[in-house]
């Protein structure tokens, strides 16, 4: 099988790693730099979560992220050397309006409902988490304030690019500054690049897209415009 990907943010490339690892042979193709757009400026935010208590698809997809990551992490470090920055940071979520900590009171409820280990603080428990909140804590803004212990986070820049150098110790081709446009051509896709035309026929020849936020732009063509925007 080959696949060609187009988009080379964390989706992509990460598609591109497991594909490659199945003896897949993968082609990435990205309008920059490699993990330079939307993936580098992510925050790398983990939320805590439990597969065994989750009662809906998004939440079950987020436990199970939430047991893979550290093992995804300590295979890319052992296999090129480079960490992710994989942290059990905890997070402090804070909240200055009543609306705030309306919907942050909520949001404990509900993750605590699933068995997750989240719970709301005094302005004393808050200091004691975070001495540099003191003074917020202490002040009329304070309206309410979560813990979250098993919140985990990532630095993006370095784990993106120890996903790139694992890549390309599997032998994935990785395509920078290719413009590259998806068309129809009867029943058969085609990627369009540079002037140059690959053609897709066969089943076993297929194109991913997973330019996120160019995504739309990318497959206009075909009718799968999408309103997308970075977060």
């Amino acid at each position: 099988m080959r696949v060609t990907i187009v988009g080379a943010g964390i989706i992509g490339l990460s598609l591109a790693w497991e594909l490659s690892r199945r003896g897949v042979q993968v082609r990435v193709l990205d309008r920059g730099q490699a993990g330079k757009e939307t993936s580098w400026a992510g925050v790398g935010i983990l939320p805590a979560a439990r597969l065994d208590t989750a009662t809906d698809p998004l939440e079950r997809l987020r436990g199970l992220s939430h047991e893979l990551y550290p093992k995804w992490a300590e295979q890319l470090f052992q296999n090129t050397g480079l960490d992710s920055g994989l942290r059990r940071s905890g997070g402090l979520y804070l909240a200055s309006t009543p609306g705030e900590a309306a919907s942050l009171m909520a949001s404990v409820a509900y993750q605590q409902d699933l068995g997750l280990d989240v719970t709301l603080l005094s302005p004393e428990e808050l200091i004691r988490e975070e001495k540099n909140l003191a003074a917020w804590a202490r002040s009329s803004q304070f309206r309410a304030a979560a813990l979250s212990p098993d919140e985990w986070q990532i630095r993006t820049p370095l784990h993106l690019a120890a996903l790139i150098a694992d890549c390309q110790n599997h032998g994935v081709s990785i395509e920078e500054n290719v413009a590259a446009q998806l068309v129809m051509c009867g029943d058969r896709a085609e990627l369009s690049i540079a002037g140059a035309t690959a053609s897709v026929t066969n089943s076993d020849e297929l194109i991913c897209v997973c330019g996120g936020a160019w995504s739309g732009q990318f497959a206009v063509k075909v009718g799968l415009g999408q309103s997308v925007i970075p977060i």
